[in-house]
């Protein structure tokens, strides 16, 4: 029989199944089992613990729990075990996200099938927010409930609020591996998934920065010139990373070659070709602008280059003058090819120089980074003979140059300039290379943080036939007697110059043997490979350093220009219209 008092408590409470529980908190003598976890004995009741299959089997094969009164709780934490057990008594508990995975551990240890799915309840009706979006995506992965896309969805469009929130410090890089390989990164922009990576990694760069590598490798990024430069600048470790170096490298580029075409019909006809070296095919792209094609000649030097979007070509004639003869600018006519509205445009750009007295400069090499132009040129004496050599950049709807660096300054008695060649590394650095007769030298720009190597570098590889390509961390310089590699190193004022491989005195393809003599031309044409064209068989062989291989490129359908540049480049869309 209850007593008074017993009566007066049930009235306080709403339902028999909390009476109960509050016994079992009190432990009351009515209880008839204690359950042990952790440093806690609390007693029960077998009436309530035999709803749940775990208890159930306890008490109907009478096991030794039931002739003692004791039950060891081993699996989980006091305070998730305690929960389960409210839940047993009063079909509820309280819930949070710092211990819902505990308690979901217990429930499914205890088999309480009800608790399961009130944890699977509480999941998808918290409001997510970037502090606790990742806890919770990694809880239902592991147990495996049906909100699992919903979550992915709100990751992806918040995902640069998640990597300025503190969750990513306890993330781990398995889970990180799972996270990023169950997005579907296509529709996230670019800089987002990098930024998201690098904050991850900068919480612990030591043990995360293999992961990093992994995963940024493995990414299908579409990249652009501008995005390499810009991410590189940004994120220091991709640029001091020679795998993601390369990676970069790779997700640009598209091996392909731009040459013009000098046709024996007509004399005043030239054009751009492009080859996409993947597939072999040749494109005859566009005519030369008429300005270009009047005043071509076997001597005159063309250059080319595209810009960083990939959507236009610049086209340029090897020497230009004052704009007036009283005046002290010179006048660069730039000719703009559109890739995609297939339409020609004149670009005017003007700079100040005051070293020629001939008032004309020689144009020695173009290339095009971050939307720039830079133009090694020539300013010329009285006797057309080098003054200086200068490296001039312009910037498209600027008429006058951004930036004016002064690169070499020849006296009278120096020795004759040879040749001049210009390349860019990684979209974010140019290398020039000046030749003379005795010596060769280098000085490096560092486009994104518009700095020069403050040093000037000088090496003995020398020749007329010296090639310049790139590579992942720099450029290889060769000729038939030398070769020698110029590293960049994230710094551009820690460069380093390194022996390398010359280049083969003649290119063995098959049954063929391509000699290289003053008839062959050469250029950089992609990554760590240079292309060799024998006018005497009008064919294109391609030679990688790397892996001391020859190709044979495709038949050529016309004569290469003496004045043409190959240019290696990434392949426009637009091109496979």
């Amino acid at each position: 029989m209850q007593t008074m008092e017993e009566e007066r408590e049930m009235s306080d409470v709403s339902t028999l199944p909390q009476f109960l529980y509050n016994q079992a908190v009190e432990g009351h003598e009515c209880c008839d089992v204690t359950l042990q976890f952790g440093n806690t004995a609390m007693r029960a009741h077998w009436y309530v613990l035999v709803r749940c299959p775990f208890f159930e089997a306890m008490y109907k094969v009478k096991a030794s729990e039931r002739q003692t009164g004791i039950i060891q709780i081993t699996e989980g934490t006091e305070d998730a075990i305690t929960a389960a057990i409210e839940f047993l008594y009063t079909n509820q508990t309280r819930l949070e996200l710092p211990n819902i995975e505990d308690v979901l551990h217990v429930a499914n240890y205890l088999q309480i099938d009800d608790l399961v799915h009130l944890c699977g309840q509480f999941l998808r009706t918290s409001q997510l927010t970037p502090e606790n979006c990742l806890p919770i995506y990694l809880i239902v992965k592991r147990c495996h409930f049906d909100l699992h896309e919903n979550l992915l969805l709100y990751i992806k469009t918040h995902l640069q609020d998640i990597a300025d929130s503190t969750q990513l410090c306890d993330i781990s890089s398995d889970e990180m591996t799972d996270i990023l390989a169950n997005l579907d990164l296509c529709d996230i922009r670019q800089d987002a998934i990098i930024y998201f990576l690098s904050k991850w990694m900068s919480y612990d760069e030591e043990i995360r920065q293999l992961t990093f590598v992994k995963i940024f490798c493995e990414l299908k990024l579409n990249l652009t010139d501008d995005d390499v430069c810009s991410f590189s600048s940004k994120y220091n470790f991709l640029q001091c990373s020679e795998l993601c170096r390369k990676y970069m490298f790779r997700c640009i580029v598209v091996p392909s070659l731009f040459v013009f075409s000098e046709e024996t019909v007509d004399v005043h006809s030239r054009y751009i070709w492009m080859l996409n070296v993947s597939c072999k095919q040749w494109t005859q792209l566009t005519a030369l602008p008429v300005k270009l094609n009047n005043s071509f000649t076997t001597e005159l030097f063309y250059a080319l280059a595209q810009d960083s979007s990939k959507h236009f070509l610049y086209a340029l004639k090897d020497q230009y003058n004052r704009e007036a003869a009283d005046s002290t600018f010179i006048l660069i006519q730039t000719f703009k090819y559109d890739i995609l509205l297939r339409t020609w445009t004149v670009e005017n750009f003007k700079y100040e120089e005051t070293d020629s007295s001939r008032g004309r400069v020689d144009i020695k090499s173009l290339v095009c980074v971050k939307n720039k132009l830079f133009l090694t040129v020539t300013p010329l004496t009285a006797w057309s003979q080098p003054k200086s050599l200068r490296c001039i950049v312009f910037q498209s709807n600027k008429e006058m140059c951004v930036q004016n660096y002064s690169l070499m300054t020849w006296r009278q008695s120096e020795e004759k300039l040879l040749d001049v060649k210009a390349c860019t590394v990684g979209c974010r650095y140019v290398v020039v290379l000046w030749t003379t007769e005795l010596v060769s030298y280098f000085r490096v720009l560092d486009v994104c943080k518009e700095e020069i190597l403050t040093r000037v570098l000088q090496h003995d590889v020398i020749g007329k036939q010296l090639v310049m390509v790139e590579t992942h961390n720099g450029v290889i310089v060769a000729s038939k007697e030398k070769g020698i590699c110029l590293q960049l190193n994230g710094d551009i004022q820690d460069t380093l110059i390194v022996e390398s491989h010359p280049l083969p005195r003649s290119l063995i393809f098959g049954d063929e043997s391509v000699e290289l003599d003053d008839t062959a031309l050469y250029h950089g044409c992609g990554f760590n490979a240079v292309a060799v064209y024998s006018s005497t068989s009008n064919k294109l062989f391609t030679y990688d350093f790397e892996t001391r291989t020859v190709s044979y490129v495709s038949h050529l359908p016309f004569k290469i220009g003496s004045g043409s540049i190959f240019q290696r480049t990434a392949l426009s869309a637009a091109f496979l219209d």
